[in-house]
């Protein structure tokens, strides 16, 4: 009898292979890509990108603790 919670052997083969080792060195790729980059480029290029991204709808929401609105 199968239980609901259980993915059998199929379908235990199939998610464990959706997931790979990868290839390359990321520490030593970013390092090089990184390594002339100032701290005030990093802020400049990530207030860049917050300024082009449409925020998710959770974030446009107010927030609310016990009924009253938190800023």
């Amino acid at each position: 009898m199968s239980n609901n919670r259980e993915l059998g052997l199929v379908n235990t083969i199939r998610f464990l292979n959706q997931f790979t080792t990868g290839f390359g060195n990321y520490t030593g790729e970013r390092r090089a890509l990184l390594e002339k980059q100032t701290l005030d480029e990093v802020f400049a290029d990530l207030r860049s990108y917050q300024a082009k991204r449409t925020p998710p709808q959770q974030d446009l929401q107010p927030r609310t603790v016990h009924g009253a609105e938190v800023e």
